[in-house]
């Protein structure tokens, strides 16, 4: 259950779908600012979630917030 994920996910038997607006446009909000260490430690941990494949590089104008919480 706590293993480092090493791919994607199986295949699940439902995929969640999210209906949007036709011509609508997603909530332009700035990002919430992150100290330079926070900032650091986000980039490293992406740069890693690339390499191994568990991340895919996405131009979708949709966004998620992310954060970091101590073990």
């Amino acid at each position: 259950m706590f293993k480092e994920p090493k791919q994607f996910p199986h295949v699940r038997s439902l995929n969640h779908k999210f209906p949007l607006i036709l011509g609508a446009r997603p909530v332009n909000i700035r990002p919430s600012k992150s100290s330079f260490m926070h900032k650091k430690v986000i980039e490293k941990l992406v740069k890693e979630m690339l390499y191994r494949g568990l991340f895919q590089n996405s131009y979708n104008l949709f966004a998620s917030p992310v954060l970091l919480v101590k073990k």
